[in-house]
């Protein structure tokens, strides 16, 4: 059975505050003839855009990239064409209904899906029994409102922004980090396995110490308690005995590294199982490290990609 698309309660106040933010710029319209209003123009530069100085082109994609890049949202990227609202059909994360304030993408000619062209807003109001969507977006008749109503027979596509951390790209399904948490996991464990077996290693050579024979002794005199002076700084007592536990630490520590090392000088499998351990870890981390910058950059989740060929 297929995992549901559902939107998660951050995803919902993500969606919510970029709705919020993008009701601001009510009422902002093309200018007639020459010239660009200057807020398009704004969003035009803020989305990759700044050779383009013309609001009579199409530009419901630009407002929404816009009002997701100024939330901290990271966008598809000018190359080839953010312009272009069908870009945000594999856009962050795919949901299976509508939410307020999700990525909405839908035909809006006769041809339908058969059309490449496609209009890109934000859900504002959902009408359950009705089955259509209330949309606030640029471009719709020519300004931003939330003038639009669309059936959901006309939807192509709900999505939901992806956060630019880590977290996020897992939650949303992204298999690059799937495959560095599992590279990861695999890592720990033989780490901890070497670990263990090394641990094991070491206390059966370890030769036993013998037990002295009992002698008895003569009764012992009760110590004699030596009260210290009145005077003495209680917290510089405190201070000694923290700094004993420390020197205590350390010296476990180094008696610890002595014995990896060690070990890891006589038997081969030591070295080469902790040396996995950190190598897997290393390149897990660089994995994470290069998907991330990928997604900042608007590069879709790999499984999004694929479902255009299916």
């Amino acid at each position: 059975m297929a995992k549901a698309n559902t939107a998660t309660k951050a995803d919902k106040a993500l969606m919510l505050a970029v709705l919020a933010h993008a009701k601001k710029d009510a009422g902002v319209k093309e200018v007639r003839g020459k010239g660009t209003n200057e807020r398009i123009r704004e969003m035009l530069i803020t989305t990759g855009n700044a050779n383009i100085n013309n609001d009579e082109d199409s530009w419901c994609a630009v407002a929404h990239g816009a009002w997701q890049a100024e939330c901290g949202n990271p966008i598809p990227s000018p190359k080839p064409n953010n312009r272009a609202g069908i870009t945000y059909e594999t856009w962050g994360k795919k949901l299976d209904k509508p939410e307020i304030g999700c990525t909405c993408t839908s035909t809006y000619t006769k041809l339908g899906r058969a059309d490449w062209r496609r209009h890109v807003a934000l859900v504002d109001e959902i009408d359950w029994e009705g089955r259509r969507v209330r949309l606030w977006g640029g471009n719709q008749m020519n300004a931003v409102n939330g003038s639009v109503w669309k059936s959901f027979a006309e939807v192509t596509a709900w999505r939901a922004p992806v956060a630019p951390t880590k977290k996020a790209l897992r939650e949303a399904g992204s298999s690059e980090m799937k495959s560095a948490a599992n590279l990861k996991n695999l890592g720990t464990l033989v780490g901890a396995g070497t670990s263990a077996a090394a641990g094991a290693q070491a206390y059966a050579t370890t030769p036993a110490t013998p037990v002295a024979a009992t002698i008895p002794t003569a009764p012992v005199a009760p110590p004699v308690e030596v009260l210290a002076p009145s005077a003495a700084d209680p917290s510089l007592i405190d201070l000694g005995r923290q700094a004993a536990d420390g020197f205590d630490v350390v010296s476990t520590v180094v008696t610890g590294a002595q014995t990896v090392g060690s070990l890891c000088m006589t038997h081969w499998w030591v070295a080469g199982g902790i040396a996995f351990a950190a190598g897997a870890w290393w390149i897990a981390t660089r994995w994470e490290n290069s998907r991330l910058k990928k997604h900042l950059a608007g590069m879709p989740l790999a499984k999004e990609i694929m479902e255009i060929f299916e």
